[in-house]
């Protein structure tokens, strides 16, 4: 289970909660260069909000400002993603 979530609930009435589980993934995405890079994670629906309050452009622009710093000459960029899930009961009288 992730750190975060587990010292949550351990700090916040643990009388409440009946079973908490959780765990992780990870994930790898590797472009060959900045470009690319900027457009596939611009195309990603996790962009949608920043492109809708600031524009394409401007949201490809600072987009860029951050990606181009990783791009390693003959080997392109890559970015190591993790994403972490947890389920948690609320305890009922007869538990």
């Amino acid at each position: 289970m992730p750190a975060v979530h587990s010292r949550f609930f351990a700090r916040s009435r643990p009388s409440l909660w009946g079973s908490i589980t959780g765990s992780g993934l990870g994930g790898l995405n590797e472009w060959p260069d900045a470009g690319l890079a900027v457009r596939a994670l611009a195309a990603a629906g996790p962009s949608v909000p920043a492109i809708q309050a600031t524009g394409y452009g401007p949201f490809c622009r600072a987009l860029r400002e951050v990606i181009e710093p990783l791009d390693i000459p003959g080997a392109g960029i890559r970015i190591a993603s993790e994403l972490g899930w947890i389920t948690v009961e609320l305890r009922t009288d007869d538990s």
